[in-house]
């Protein structure tokens, strides 16, 4: 076989695969959504947004909290990472995780519900009473 006949086969194969998998809806013209599952969310998070009440938080958070990882293994244990600048004191933490369903996950005891997911952001949001007020909080993560 050909070195050019290769590269050819390797380019078609990956053409194919770009088309398949980002078949549109007829309908709604949107790239169809990615299955949530224990295998397509595994994967490093870097919180990218947060908001309480409708209203962005994510610039009063501390930058040492900006830079942490949240990691879901397949095998559904999970850590929390104190990444980068160090908090003090660090804010290291391991526990599992779990989909409850394609709507819902529990990551270290914390449940949310799953917003949206494209493989690359997800969304969760849940309520939050630690300040003796019931507010909605939404988290984006960003895969890494």
């Amino acid at each position: 076989m050909t070195k050019t006949y290769l590269t050819f086969t390797l380019f078609l194969f990956f053409v194919i695969s770009g088309i398949i998998s980002c078949q549109k809806n007829k309908e709604t013209g949107t790239v169809a959504p990615i299955a949530i599952t224990k295998e397509t969310l595994a994967g490093s998070y870097k919180l990218t947004a947060a908001t309480t009440g409708g209203i962005s938080v994510y610039n009063n958070l501390e930058d040492c909290q900006k830079d942490d990882i949240s990691k879901l293994n397949a095998d559904f244990t999970a850590a929390y990472i104190d990444a980068g600048i160090k908090c003090n004191p660090p804010g290291d933490d391991v526990g599992t995780w779990n989909l409850v369903s394609s709507k819902k996950i529990v990551i270290i005891g914390q449940e949310a519900d799953i917003v949206s997911y494209d493989g690359k952001t997800l969304v969760v949001s849940g309520m939050d009473n630690s300040t003796g007020f019931n507010l909605l909080v939404t988290l984006t993560y960003t895969k890494q």
